[in-house]
């Protein structure tokens, strides 16, 4: 099956001269790719080590590695093609919105039965997504209702080491893919032979639709969802909010998401229109990490109208490096967006 982005009417800018797709794409592969992946495999190992002697839901060494790892994974989330969209691999990590609370009472479903073939890193990979990855552990950690469910028994100490393994497990082959066959298919697009990217451009097209993407996720789901409506703010519908990670989550991205798209405008600088990429990308990221920084951890301020304005600046901020993107890097490097990769959320 050919990467996502095929057929998704991602359309060619005017021709630019001297676009080097190639060069790009090893430059976003060595500076933010591999090390993303590297990183996050690492921090899911740690996970498991941890909680192989510490499974308690309120251990603060176990918290402390699900924060490590949850924070690596947002340092790589955004690479939505490739590795990650085989078998639902990045949902299962990160299985949000999650509009019908289907990991509490599927979790608590499972601490009820007992099953001891589900409380295994295997038994947990044939699971539904709602079940698996980040979000289990927010409530199996955090939230009373999971303790009062059994989260703290033998078994929900199983259940924990588990879900900690399938993650590590899920880590390790996007480590492992992206620095073995994955990523030579990568880096040699428009080879013979290569299927999956037929031209050089395509990487370009793949990195610029995963940078556009990510910012849109930022803007209306991170932010837009716990906003809600000016009427009726829905703070409880944050991200990861039981973990204390809506404003982290929300940090994290956009400084993952800032590398890449100055190496994107880095590469666009030398072509036509876009000689004032690098200054533009770096302005409009800087404003969008510091609003996001100034909101609470939790969003809170947004049950009041001058708190909820902070939110909107933000919102607005990210909407003008997706404008940025569009203006300057996109039709310098050949490419357009025409294409999210986040359908089919949650919901």
């Amino acid at each position: 099956m050919r990467w996502m982005i095929f057929g998704a009417a991602l359309i060619a800018a005017a021709p630019a001269a001297a676009q080097d797709h190639a060069g790009l794409a090893r430059k976003a592969y060595e500076a933010h790719v591999l090390p993303g992946f590297e990183a996050f495999d690492a921090a899911a190992a740690a996970l498991v080590t941890t909680a192989a002697e510490h499974c308690a839901p309120e251990d603060l060494e176990l918290r402390a590695a699900y924060q490590a790892a949850f924070d690596a994974w947002m340092g790589v989330q955004h690479l939505r093609f490739g590795p990650t969209e085989v078998e639902d691999r990045a949902y299962a990590l990160a299985f949000w919105p999650d509009t019908k609370g289907r990991t509490p009472a599927g979790l608590n479903a499972i601490l009820k039965k007992r099953d001891a073939a589900v409380a295994t890193p295997e038994g947990m990979a044939a699971q539904s997504i709602a079940v698996r990855g980040f979000f289990a552990l927010d409530y199996l950690l955090y939230d009373p209702a999971a303790v009062a469910a059994g989260a703290d028994s033998p078994y929900g100490c199983a259940l924990i080491q588990a879900i900690a393994g399938d993650i590590a497990r899920i880590a390790h082959e996007f480590e492992t893919a992206w620095a073995g066959p994955y990523g030579e298919t990568f880096l040699s697009a428009g080879a013979s032979g290569n299927t999956v990217f037929l031209a050089p451009r395509e990487t370009t097209v793949a990195l610029f639709t995963a940078l556009m993407t990510g910012l849109e996720a930022n803007k209306d789901q991170r932010l837009g969802r716990p906003m809600g409506t000016f009427e009726a703010p829905t703070p409880m519908r944050a991200e990861a909010r039981r973990s204390d990670r809506p404003r982290r989550n929300l940090v994290l991205s956009l400084q993952a998401l800032t590398e890449l798209a100055k190496i994107m405008a880095a590469a666009a600088a030398p072509l036509p229109g876009g000689e004032q990429a690098p200054e533009t990308i770096d302005l409009t990221t800087g404003r969008a990490v510091r609003l996001a920084e100034r909101l609470t951890p939790l969003f809170e301020e947004v049950q009041t109208p001058s708190g909820r304005l902070r939110l909107e600046q933000d919102q607005q901020a990210i909407a003008r490096v997706s404008s940025s993107m569009m203006q300057y890097v996109g039709p310098a490097l050949g490419v357009a967006q025409g294409f999210n990769a986040l359908d089919g959320d949650g919901g």
